[in-house]
């Protein structure tokens, strides 16, 4: 008896089926998480997401699709799958077939690949119903490849179950047994237990049709480990019973066959497959128990449910039950077999058939034989087939594969070659503006060496000048008013006087700075010195860190204010003048102010304040001179610092 081929075992088949076939869809989020408005693509495909009723699933479908505006929207691949498959659980799978072409084409368009792949499992469900089953495996292969190339391994997973479902129905064992291990090395333990255990129970029933029951039981143990429902529990617990009964070990496989018979099953359909292989061991173990009742009980709930496989089983165990008590009875439950297996598998009809001949005679018996023997060879031409089949699609995959990544070396080095010219000419522009960035860096260094070095000869000529002043003409002028004091008049020696003291003062103005640590005490005492009968109110000198500040720019600022000073107490007539100093960031602010009388544009342009425009101007400073006649004198300077 080919166990495989049994019902028991076709049943078990559909577990995957049962725990995972029917895939639903992978919801879509909108891509701007935002509540979707009435009417669009995207409201119809979550609503119809969010209801479990079929037929309103499919209407919404519908209606998304009619709201599709452009079949670049992402909205309407998600859509088609949603319709294909609510047309695929309503069982219509022919009006599916034009809407999987459909969704195929628009994921080739929008380059889709998880939904390219769901594309061609739709049609691997069509191809089962049709019974195509190399149509089936092709597609269901293309889906797993797809899924594998995205790294989608829940999926990947999912189609090497199909593919190995359809192999060992097709009777390629190792093929299947492959396909179910492929299967298990993308699976979560925590996360699939229902599938890791489903792969274990393939892999047995495989090893078990083949003859191995020894490591058909340790898969079926290794699936029994992983189960996470009841119903799994026994299926695999009745394998272990089935496969201890092809050893002959019947106390072993009875004694778990009375536990399952016993236990409280939620199904008709496993309830009456256990109560049936108990009967059929229990009189293999000895032939001369009466299990007449046992087999009856369970043909009686078969035949209440329909259950076509279950009938097959049930009349080949009798026939077998008696063939030695009862040969009348044996040829009647023989062509029931058949009849049963006729509308089921090949498989099956042909042990129906081998059973018919060793109880007929005749030509009834040949017209058995004649069947048998066609059915037979069809069967192995089919299995082999069925092997280099397989083979050929992992062949051109691996060709396939090759080629691609031939290809992608090729690719690889081109890309590689228009780097390496890439890198060459990032490497030249680097070095343009590398060239560009240091000869400005150095200009501008230059330029501010420039400054500075303008700035101090200036300070420079101005020191000598006022050393000159000093040494050479007031001292000549003080000489000159010595030898005049008993000859000349008081007039003239008055005139001779201030013109003295004008000297010292314009050597006083120009003398050396202290730009040290000293430099705020004698900034302080040159603007107190020049004020005047004017008073003087300083703020902030001494929050500033001019220790920060270079040499030049504290000469220009102490220039500066030397010069407005001397402007204000020879023209303002100011009795207050006010400075304050701040730090801004990278600028430091100095307001100059005065009540003074002010002065009109003439004297706003005259050469002592387009000096101090041109002093700020030298330190890459900013200057705004506010003034008007009878309202004192106004000016911010803001340096860099």
């Amino acid at each position: 008896m080919n166990f495989l081929r049994h019902p028991i075992f076709l049943v078990l088949s559909l577990l995957f089926f049962v725990t995972g076939g029917c895939e639903e869809q992978i919801e879509v989020q909108d891509p701007e998480n935002a509540p979707l408005e009435p009417g669009t693509a995207g409201y119809y495909y979550e609503q119809g997401i969010n209801t479990s009723d079929l037929e309103e699933k499919l209407r919404l479908y519908n209606a998304g699709l009619d709201a599709v505006k452009s079949k670049k929207d992402t909205n309407f691949v998600a859509l088609l799958e949603g319709k294909v498959y609510a047309l695929q659980a309503m069982g219509d799978y022919e009006r599916s077939e034009k809407w999987i072409k459909e969704l195929i084409k628009a994921a080739e368009f929008q380059k889709d690949t998880y939904f390219l792949a769901m594309g061609y499992y739709r049609n691997y469900r069509v191809d089962l119903k049709r019974n195509d089953l190399e149509q089936a495996f092709k597609n269901a292969f293309i889906a797993r490849q797809l899924n594998l190339s995205m790294g989608d391994t829940a999926p990947a997973a999912r189609r090497s179950f199909d593919l190995a479902h359809v192999q060992i129905d097709m009777g390629d064992y190792p093929g299947s047994q492959e396909s179910a291990a492929e299967a298990l090395q993308y699976l979560n333990p925590r996360k699939d237990s229902i599938f890791i255990s489903a792969a274990h129970n393939l892999i047995g029933l495989a090893y078990m049709d083949q003859g191995f029951n020894e490591d058909a039981i340790k898969e079926f143990r290794n699936a029994l480990s992983f189960a996470a429902r009841k119903r799994d529990s026994l299926t695999f617990l009745h394998n272990i019973a089935i496969a201890y009964k092809n050893q002959e070990k019947y106390d072993d496989a009875i004694e778990i066959l009375e536990e399952l018979a016993s236990s409280k099953i939620p199904d008709t359909a496993s309830k009456s497959r256990f109560i049936d292989n108990l009967a059929y061991t229990r009189w293999l173990r000895d032939s001369t128990e009466r299990v007449d009742s046992l087999f009856f009980q369970a043909l009686a709930m078969r035949e209440q449910i329909k259950d076509t496989l279950g009938l097959n089983t049930n009349y080949s165990h009798l026939t077998h039950y008696f063939e030695n008590k009862n040969k009348d009875q044996a040829l009647k439950y023989a062509r029931a077999s058949l009849e049963m297996a006729e509308a089921t598998s090949v498989v099956s009809e042909v042990s129906a058939l081998k059973k018919l001949i060793s109880l007929t005679k005749g030509k009834e018996r040949e017209n058995y034989v004649e069947r048998y023997m066609f059915l037979h060879d069809s069967i192995d031409e089919a299995n082999l087939k069925a092997k280099n089949y397989f083979a050929k699609i992992r062949l051109d995959e691996k060709k396939k594969q090759q080629e691609i990544n031939t290809l992608e070396e090729i690719n690889y080095k081109q890309a590689l070659e228009a780097q390496k010219l890439e890198n060459r000419n990032l490497l030249s522009s680097f070095l343009a503006i590398f060239i560009a960035l240091s000869a400005a860096i150095l200009f501008y260094f230059l330029k501010q060496r420039s400054k500075r070095e303008r700035i101090k000869g200036i300070y420079l000529t101005e020191r000598r000048i006022s050393k000159r002043i000093h040494d050479e003409l007031a001292n000549d002028m003080y000489d000159l008013m010595s030898s005049m004091e008993q000859e000349a008049s008081r007039e003239t020696k008055d005139k001779l006087a201030r013109i003295y003291y004008r000297t010292r003062d314009i050597s006083r103005e120009n003398s050396s700075i202290d730009t040290g640590a000293e430099y705020i005490d004698s900034l302080v005492a040159i603007i107190s010195s020049l004020a005047g009968k004017a008073r003087i109110i300083l703020k902030g000198e001494r929050s500033v860190n001019w220790q920060r500040l270079e040499e030049e720019k504290k000469i220009v600022i102490y220039r500066v204010l030397q010069e407005l000073m001397v402007n204000m107490k020879k023209h303002s007539d100011a009795q207050f003048v006010a400075i304050s100093f701040s730090t801004e960031g990278k600028w430091l602010n100095i307001d100059y102010k005065d009540n003074g009388k002010g002065c009109d544009g003439s004297l706003k342009n005259g050469n002592g304040l387009i000096n101090v425009r041109n002093r700020i101007s030298s330190v890459d400073g900013k200057i705004e001179i506010g003034s008007e006649k009878g309202k004192g004198f106004k000016v911010n300077m803001r340096i860099p610092v």
